[in-house]
């Protein structure tokens, strides 16, 4: 007789696992938890519900801006707020600057000074002073390493062993023409440069992310990015999948450079039109992916997506399709408020509504 077989456990999914974190966020250890977890899953698929609409004072012009475990980021020329990301209501307010989040911290830069706060109480835990020019970009941070590009011939990395103490400076990489700090890999930081000197062609390097020794140079590369393991360059007539030693992994022909990259997946729009494609991360084999609709605004500045799903903000609506093209769920904001675009946490969208108002949506139980 054989034995009877133990029922299969279910598997949790990433939005419930990640409520379950955000209950331990009183502590600083449940925070940094939680702000490490990979939000690139567990889409909205279905008709979503208003979780909440919050109301913002008309003090400025807001905009909103990234969304993490930890808050939803809003910011204007005069302050940032961060919004509890379960009822909307403002946790902190924190000075104008360039928000990071970095961890369970948000790096505000502000000048040729970085200060860090706490987003779940807007505490001010120290500010650390940036030597050389004031960052001419946003800068980038990942596994305790903020990297910023430094006025127009200089990239620096500075090494957190905990974000709520002042870091050290790891390296700095000084170049003879303007870098564009585009992202970096667990092994690579990815800097491209344009055509602006001598007539030289557009080319890109990687630079080792533990000291910035070069480890690879490729040319013709107008602008590139870093997401993951992938590393992607445009060459003004190609969209190319590199390897991190250089080497194509794919080329695809006509391409504007990517504006979403999922786990599996990276999403573009084909030159001279509005139309977009989905390209296999590991393959590059394209799909064109026809939306149920017309877009009401610039492609690239409507859409988000995670795993198989791109959500789309089209005028007064939010949109969720599938990478077939398949429409899985429609929203109308009230009053026909103006939709901006959206943000994604596992089972759910953030989006602006008009000037003054912010709305989350997720699935109905």
């Amino acid at each position: 007789m054989s034995p009877a077989r133990r029922p299969r456990a279910k598997r949790e999914r990433p939005r419930d696992a990640l409520a379950a974190l955000r209950k331990r966020c009183g502590r600083v250890s449940g925070r940094r938890e939680a702000s490490r977890f990979p939000c690139e899953r567990d889409p909205l698929r279905t008709a979503p519900r208003v979780r909440w609409i919050a109301d913002l004072d008309g003090r400025d012009l807001l905009s909103v801006g990234r969304v993490t475990p930890l808050g939803l980021l809003v910011t204007s020329i005069q302050r940032t707020l961060v919004l509890d990301v379960d009822t909307g209501r403002v946790r902190c307010v924190l000075p104008k600057g360039t928000p990071v989040p970095a961890d369970e911290v948000i790096l505000l830069a502000s000048g040729a000074t970085m200060s860090v706060f706490d987003p779940w109480n807007g505490a001010a835990l120290h500010r650390f002073g940036i030597r050389g020019n004031s960052p001419y970009a946003v800068p980038l941070f990942r596994d305790g390493r903020l990297l910023i590009e430094l006025g127009y011939a200089e990239v620096v990395s500075y090494r957190f062993d905990d974000v709520r103490r002042p870091p050290a400076v790891e390296w700095r990489s000084r170049f003879v023409s303007s870098p564009h700090l585009s992202g970096f890999t667990r092994d690579l930081v990815i800097v491209s440069f344009d055509a602006g000197l001598a007539g030289k062609s557009p080319w890109a390097v990687g630079l080792r992310v533990t000291d910035g020794s070069e480890l690879l140079r490729v040319k013709k590369i107008e602008t590139s990015c870093a997401e993951g393991d992938l590393v992607l360059g445009h060459d003004q007539r190609d969209l190319i999948g590199l390897d991190e030693d250089g080497r194509p992994r794919w080329k695809v022909p006509g391409l504007h450079d990517p504006f979403a990259v999922t786990a599996s997946h990276v999403l573009c729009i084909q030159s001279g039109q509005e139309r977009l494609l989905v390209i296999d991360r590991a393959t590059g084999v394209v799909t064109p992916l026809e939306l149920p609709f017309t877009i009401d605004g610039w492609l690239h500045r409507s859409c988000a997506a995670s795993d198989d799903v791109v959500v789309c903000a089209n005028g007064d609506r939010l949109e969720g399709v599938d990478l077939a093209g398949r429409s899985l769920w429609s929203w109308r904001a009230p009053d026909g408020a103006k939709v901006g675009a959206p943000r994604l946490l596992p089972g759910r969208v953030y989006a602006q509504l008009g000037a003054r108002q912010v709305v989350c949506l997720e699935e109905e139980p």
